[in-house]
């Protein structure tokens, strides 16, 4: 292989590390925001709402759940029914672990501006849909406990996920 086509492959290889990486930033800054309550005075529904939980280890949680909504999210946009290799290696870019290249670089740079319209539309949300998302999908509570731990009731819950639903994929639509 002459070298200049080697060369080729390491730079999109990087390139697409590189935007791994700024994936991960991206979801370190929100989760950041959030976990400042996601209001100028600190006061959020989430924040409020995480006292009730052992499990809760302030930002690193909150990061995690919004990868979980991002990976949910761009399976229904893409149409995959189960995580791929692509979700494997965002998974490793999570934790920090990106030590060789991409499955399909052209796949996941699709993946990857994928998650940054969720990450923008998801930011946009009402403090109680964004906090009822993470809660219900990042975290996987039951509607039950999350309606507990926002102080609503199960049937205000399930219409706050539905329509927490349906506006982040109204705001991911071109």
């Amino acid at each position: 292989m002459p070298s200049s086509s080697l060369a080729g492959v390491f730079s999109r290889f990087n390139s697409v590390k590189l935007d791994a990486w700024d994936y991960r930033e991206d979801l370190q800054n929100l989760a950041a925001f959030l976990a400042d309550g996601g209001e100028a005075d600190g006061t959020g529904i989430l924040m409020s709402a995480v006292g009730g939980l052992d499990t809760f280890r302030g930002e690193a949680s909150i990061r995690d759940w919004l990868h979980v909504v991002a990976s949910n999210e761009c399976q229904t946009l893409g149409g995959r029914e189960t995580p791929g290799p692509v979700d494997t290696y965002l998974d490793r870019a999570i934790e920090g672990r990106l030590d060789e290249p991409p499955p399909n670089s052209r796949e996941l740079a699709l993946e990857l501006a994928n998650r940054r319209r969720v990450l923008d539309a998801f930011a946009a949300l009402p403090d109680n849909y964004r906090s009822a998302l993470l809660l219900k999908d990042g975290h996987r509570l039951t509607v039950e406990q999350t309606a507990t731990l926002t102080a609503t009731s199960p049937g205000a819950t399930r219409s706050i996920l539905y329509r927490a639903r349906h506006q982040l994929r109204a705001g991911l639509t071109p």
